[in-house]
């Protein structure tokens, strides 16, 4: 089972390749122009709430 996961800016950017590498859509905020450091939570939930088909 894969997941979907937005990661904040404090966790490595190795974790997110390792996550890619298990199969999981991995998003970093750093990498993600509408987001950026220090986005609150409740945005990112309102962003990335949208289901997987």
């Amino acid at each position: 089972m894969a997941y979907r996961l937005v990661l904040d800016e404090n966790v490595e950017h190795e974790v997110l390749h390792r996550l890619e590498n298990y199969g999981h859509d991995a998003e970093n905020v750093d990498f993600v122009p509408e987001l950026g450091k220090g986005t609150a939570e409740i945005r990112l939930h309102s962003i990335h709430s949208i289901p997987i088909a």
